[in-house]
């Protein structure tokens, strides 16, 4: 590149210089004739420089686009030099914080670790826990229900009500065959009511000493699926029931 530009320089250099001898030429006075001179020695036009300016400026024509495109070249390289120095500079700036961090990590694991006074621990000492009372246990499911005999009110369990009296007994012996923990023990006994004209027979299992004893034997019954009532004893033993 350098040669190219050196080669340039120089013809510009030729036509400059041709350029100013001919203007030299041309604007010099004549000089005044001298008296008395003997024959003049005519100049002649320096006629010789024209054709050499000709051949400086084909050849200036013929390298212009070659230096115009080094020109453009040379501004391209220019700017990846720099960019290429600016990415340089940013590696071994980053080389040298790696490394720093490096040695500061290195420094770090070489330290001894601080020395950690132990500490005897304070001795918890237990006490024993009081042991919880007993809770009573509910009354299982598979222990027959027995129906109290005592003089003072009592309650049963009404089960069923049914106006056709051939339908009463053998209601409840299907009862008492599907709960026999609970209706296997109990008395039935019913009850004969009207209403409205029309005649119902209440069926009623067991006889309890409180309402607390028959509400618990309902719930149980209600769990299975059948429907129960707690309600005063009254009636007549299941067994002298007629036409049943």
């Amino acid at each position: 590149m350098n040669k190219n530009l050196f080669l340039t320089l120089s013809i510009c250099c030729s036509l400059l210089t041709g350029l100013s001898g001919c203007t030299m030429m041309q604007d010099e006075p004549e000089a005044a004739p001298l008296e008395n001179a003997g024959p003049q020695r005519v100049q002649q036009p320096a006629a010789a420089t024209i054709p050499k300016f000709e051949e400086h400026l084909h050849e200036w024509q013929d390298i212009k686009p070659g230096i115009e495109r080094l020109v453009a070249i040379e501004g391209e390289l220019t700017e990846l030099i720099d960019q290429l120095n600016t990415i340089i500079s940013e590696n071994e700036t980053a080389k040298q914080q790696a490394a720093a961090q490096t040695q500061r990590q290195d420094t770090v694991a070489a330290a001894p670790a601080p020395a950690v006074n132990a500490q005897p621990r304070p001795q918890v000492t237990k006490t024993a826990e009081p042991t919880p009372a007993a809770k009573p246990t509910a009354k299982p499911a598979s222990e027959p229900v027995v129906q109290t005999t005592g003089t003072g009110p009592a309650y049963t369990l009404q089960l069923y009500s049914l106006s056709n009296q051939q339908q009463v007994r053998p209601t409840w012996y299907r009862l008492q065959h599907k709960h026999p923990a609970i209706l296997g023990k109990l008395k039935a006994i019913f009850e004969k009511i009207s209403i409205k004209q029309n005649t119902f027979y209440r069926v009623k299992a067991g006889k309890f000493s409180d309402s607390f004893q028959a509400d618990e034997v309902c719930s149980r019954l209600k769990a299975l699926g059948t429907q129960c009532i707690p309600t005063e004893y009254k009636g007549q033993p299941l067994s002298e029931l007629s036409g049943s």
